[in-house]
């Protein structure tokens, strides 16, 4: 399967795997001074129109979800206030 929005490379022999959206960038790579490394080369690429900002730690909103990854070896995706926000209106 091919997904133009993803990207997947493999680094430091792990994957380092890349999700865009519009504006919003998902970047996951066990050691995360690849991380940093991406965030880095995205400010001196793309930083001059508007900086790149990043969040780091277990639990992440991304697109509506919220993706947990604070149990090891496990990934939780909730989107209860996305499905929440589209039965109130």
């Amino acid at each position: 399967m091919y997904d133009s929005c993803v990207a997947s490379r493999i680094f430091n022999e792990k994957q380092h795997a890349i999700r865009f959206h519009v504006d919003d960038i998902l970047s996951n790579h066990v050691d995360p001074s690849v991380n940093d490394e991406f965030l880095k080369w995205l400010n001196d690429n793309y930083g001059g129109l508007k900086k790149v900002t990043a969040t780091t730690g277990s639990i992440h909103k991304y697109l509506g979800m919220i993706i947990d990854f604070s149990k090891k070896g496990e990934v939780t995706f909730r989107m209860d206030n996305y499905v929440i926000n589209i039965f109130s209106v």
